[in-house]
C-alpha cells in the first residue's frame, strides 16, 4: 500500500473515508443480523 501513502494524499484521504464507511456499514449489518435471531422475534 505504499502507492497510497505518497505525498499529495488525495488517494489516502479517499481510501481512509472509504474504509471508515465500509466499517460503519459492516458494524450496522452485524448488529442487525445479530439481533435478528434474538431480540426481534
Amino acid at each position: 500500500m505504499d502507492y497510497i501513502t505518497k505525498p499529495g494524499g488525495v488517494a489516502k484521504v479517499l481510501a481512509t473515508i472509504f474504509g471508515i464507511l465500509v466499517y460503519i456499514i459492516g458494524l450496522w449489518m452485524g448488529s442487525v443480523l445479530g439481533l435478528d435471531g434474538t431480540l426481534w422475534n
